[in-house]
């Protein structure tokens, strides 16, 4: 499944070099897509969509953030689990195990170190995640160098999806 951000624009190729493009259930533009559990989640603002084929879609839940980074992977337990992340500004970490219900995770003390004295349960961490990816048990969040004037930015990891903690 590929789209160009425009609406409706979701393709599906079973070869990689033909494309047949396909109709959505929404008239927004997508902006994200991964595949898991058997399905296919595609992000338009926070909202999602779903489909096990890539040709039918249906309406999925909400991921609460929007611009987020998606990833999935396997829980503590070696159950599929999806990840959304804010990619700016209001950080919130939230992941679903059926890609409709979704929950905000937990951190430690990543807030606690921040600039601007954030409490280390404010879930308004400011940086700018450019991506999530999940390999050997873990998944990591990396972030830009810098956003809106500050120079510092911080990864964070999960080995459940559900808690983060600051790298290093």
């Amino acid at each position: 499944v590929s789209n160009d951000g425009g609406p409706n624009n979701v393709m599906t190729s079973s070869d990689g070099y033909s494309w047949t493009l396909q109709t959505s259930c929404t008239s927004n533009g997508l902006t994200k897509i991964i595949f898991g559990k058997g399905i296919f989640i595609a992000l338009h603002g926070s909202n999602t969509i779903i489909s096990s084929d890539g040709v039918t879609w249906t309406n999925g839940g909400n991921s609460q953030s929007s611009g987020q980074r998606l990833g999935y992977g396997y829980d503590e337990n070696g159950i599929g689990i999806f990840i959304s992340l804010q990619s700016r500004a209001r950080v919130g970490a939230y992941y679903s195990y059926d890609g409709i219900t979704w929950t905000q995770g937990t951190a430690s003390d990543y807030y606690a170190s921040q600039p601007g004295g954030y409490a280390s349960d404010n879930p308004s961490w400011v940086n700018d995640y450019t991506s999530v990816a999940y390999g050997n048990g873990r998944f990591v969040a990396v972030p830009n160098h810098s956003y809106g004037g500050l120079s510092w930015a911080i990864a964070m990891y999960s080995t459940n999806g559900r808690h983060w903690t600051k790298v290093g």
